[in-house]
């Protein structure tokens, strides 16, 4: 017997994007204030030592929203899909228990 998948809690979701979006603010925030002041192509070592301009940081987080965008975007669609099979079978089930109720009277 197989055992229904379990959920997540919307706490932990939440928990979890607020630590990933508070420790990338900083170097975001940074990336900003460089770029608007003239120094987007200056670099700054990870810590990997690998350079990275200050550019290709932001367009790594314009990117990644894009993306979250579109992911968000995709769930609403697949929810409401659902939501409109769910009420067609359940029209569908009305019908059919109306029609047998009906035949049963007679």
């Amino acid at each position: 017997m197989s055992r229904p998948k379990r959920r997540v809690p919307v706490l932990v979701t939440v928990a979890f994007a607020a630590a990933a979006t508070l420790g990338i603010s900083g170097l975001l925030i940074r990336a900003t204030f460089e770029i608007l002041h003239g120094h987007g192509a200056d670099t700054y070592s990870n810590v990997y030592g690998l350079q990275i301009h200050w550019v290709s940081v932001l367009t790594t987080a314009i990117a990644a929203g894009v993306a979250l965008l579109v992911a968000v975007i995709a769930r609403l669609f697949v929810m409401w899909r659902d939501q409109k099979e769910i009420t067609a079978l359940l029209k569908q089930r009305d019908a059919r228990d109306s029609t047998v109720s009906t035949e049963q009277d007679r």
